[in-house]
Order: C-alpha cells, then sequence, then structure tokens
C-alpha cells in the first residue's frame, strides 16, 4: 500500500529515463479498435477488424516509460470489475508501479479508425474520473509528475490532479502537461480560455502538445515554456 491506494509493481526525455521515477495520473481503460475497410453501411453489417486493448493517455506514458527501462508509477481510479483486475496485472506485467483505487466499472473507449487512418473516439472514462482524497504519499520518490490534459477535463479527477500537481511543485517535482487533447476539443470553448491555462504555466516547466494546438489554445500572449517535449 502507499497511503490509502493500492500498490502493485507506475516519453519525458530518453536522458531522464532509467536516472528518475515517473508518476502519471489519469485514466486506465479498455479500448475497443475498430479498424473500418470503407464506409459504415448505416442501419446494416460493415466489415470491421476489432481489437480489444490496454488505453488511457496516463497509463500509455506509464507503460513506454516502463518500457524504456525507466521507474514509473501510474496513478489512478479503475473498476471494481473483472476487466479492471486484467487491466492492472498488464500494467504490471509491463513493469509499472501502480497505484490504484477500486470502485465503480471500468472505462471503456470505442476508437473507430477509418480505410485513411482518422481516429474517431466513443469514450466512456467509467470509473477514472472519480478518482478523489488525494494522498500526499503517491508522490513519494517521484521526480517528474505527468499529467495528461484530459486529467483536468472533470469530475473528482480534476481536482485530484490539480492537487497533486500544486504538491509536486511543493515538492520540487517536475511537472509535464500533455496538451495532445487540444487536436480534438476544437469545439470546446474551455480550451480558448486563456484566463484557464496560464494559471499552470508558471510552474508547469514541460509542455507536451501537437502540431498547431499553440495556436488552438489562443495562449499567444502567454509567456509559453519553450520546451517543447513531445512532437505530434
Amino acid at each position: 500500500m502507499i497511503g490509502t491506494a493500492m500498490i502493485g509493481t507506475a516519453m519525458i526525455g530518453t536522458a531522464m529515463i532509467g536516472t528518475a521515477m515517473i508518476g502519471t495520473v489519469g485514466d486506465l481503460v479498455e479500448d475497443i479498435a475498430v479498424r473500418l475497410d470503407g464506409p459504415v453501411n448505416l442501419a446494416s453489417d460493415t466489415s470491421a477488424i476489432i481489437r480489444r486493448r490496454r488505453g488511457g493517455s496516463a497509463a500509455n506514458m506509464a507503460v513506454s516509460v516502463a518500457r524504456h527501462g525507466g521507474a514509473a508509477r501510474f496513478i489512478g481510479q479503475i473498476g471494481d470489475d473483472a476487466i479492471g483486475t486484467v487491466l492492472v496485472e498488464a500494467l504490471q506485467a509491463d513493469g509499472v508501479e501502480v497505484v490504484v483505487r477500486r470502485g465503480g466499472r471500468t472505462g471503456t473507449i470505442v476508437v473507430l479508425v477509418d480505410a485513411a487512418g482518422e481516429r474517431t473516439m466513443l469514450t466512456d472514462r467509467g470509473a477514472c474520473a472519480d478518482l478523489a482524497d488525494p494522498d500526499p504519499a503517491w508522490l513519494d520518490g517521484l521526480s517528474v509528475l505527468h499529467v495528461p490534459m484530459y486529467s483536468f477535463t472533470g469530475g473528482a479527477l480534476a481536482t485530484t490532479a490539480a492537487t497533486l500537481v500544486g504538491w509536486a511543485r511543493e515538492r520540487s517535482i517536475l511537472v509535464s502537461v500533455d496538451l495532445s487533447i487540444c487536436r480534438r476539443r476544437r469545439s470546446s470553448t474551455r480550451w480558448g480560455r486563456r484566463q484557464w491555462v496560464p494559471s499552470w504555466c508558471g510552474y508547469v516547466p514541460m509542455w507536451c502538445w501537437p502540431t498547431n494546438s499553440r495556436r488552438r489554445l489562443s495562449v499567444a500572449s502567454t509567456p509559453w515554456p519553450p520546451w517543447r517535449v513531445s512532437p505530434w
């Protein structure tokens, strides 16, 4: 156990991997990937290749770190169900230290991939957004805390993520935020409000963002950190 959460055995940069423990906070879900050969036949059958796999931006980052030889910790909530147990065990098998709360039902994302490779996500995050009452012990031993922007989009998880970022700042733990959500959230006015983003800029020195996401965030006058970590 770490604090009140169960613990099992959680790319910032290859120079850092192997010399630091990187923690991620956010989603661990089941992805159902549906690859289409052509247009959907409405009200009829459509040929497709369907695969089930582990998903969640935070979980995938932790696995990437572990597979590159680094120490990684995943922090989140997952359903108290059979698929949740399978997903936790899969993370542990990849060498990730898992700090999770169990409750509710495990989230599922259906990923539709068309013939051109374009993805469309049908999202049911389930218990992921319910992570509440963070424990400072979750940050013990971390050198970096990585938070996908998904973790700030609602539910108790948004408050928990903000609290963990504040605690990390107090403990001189480096914080990175992944803005890749912004390329898929163009219609959300929340991401266009400059007053929301600058509050993080003062103490988030590392940002990961997709092509053109800075423009979509409308933060041209914001003192933006110069280090682009993840090229999309």
